[in-house]
């Protein structure tokens, strides 16, 4: 349901979230931690810093750091920067240049559902409970 953008920056966020104050971590660690190509991570990375979501350092003691707690970064902040609102299709069978309630394709209500429940997931949802050991702890 994710794009791989997307996927790969909320991994590299987890990864950020699990530092001490003050600490950074370089963009080629943060891929060699994740098993992200570092190009594409790169690449990433900066548009999480353009979004106010990482603070990027250079020089000594340099890296990447959360701009915030992970515990304030919403899945759905992240995601909407990544992928605007193409994350899902407003009709799952794309078929239908209007499909809506008044004119509902054949999945319209059951993939209405689905896509509630997923945007309900990532509005409930931060870096910071993904990043906890405990996987029970994940509302949704």
């Amino acid at each position: 349901m994710l794009s791989a953008t997307s996927e790969y920056s909320i991994r590299a966020l987890i990864e950020l979230s699990r530092l001490e104050e003050g600490e950074s971590l370089l963009c080629r660690d943060i891929a060699q931690m994740t098993g992200i190509s570092y190009g594409y991570l790169a690449k990433t990375m900066l548009t999480l810093k353009r979004g106010e979501i990482v603070i990027g350092k250079r020089g000594k003691n340099g890296g990447y750091q959360l701009a915030k707690p992970a515990g304030a970064i919403y899945l759905r902040e992240v995601v909407h920067l990544i992928d605007g609102d193409s994350v899902l299709p407003e009709c799952l069978l794309r078929n239908r240049e209007h499909c809506s309630d008044d004119n509902p394709c054949t999945a319209h209500k059951a993939w209405g559902k689905v896509r509630a429940s997923f945007f309900e997931f990532l509005d409930k949802n931060t870096i910071a409970d993904l990043a906890s050991r405990d996987s029970g702890s994940l509302a949704g």
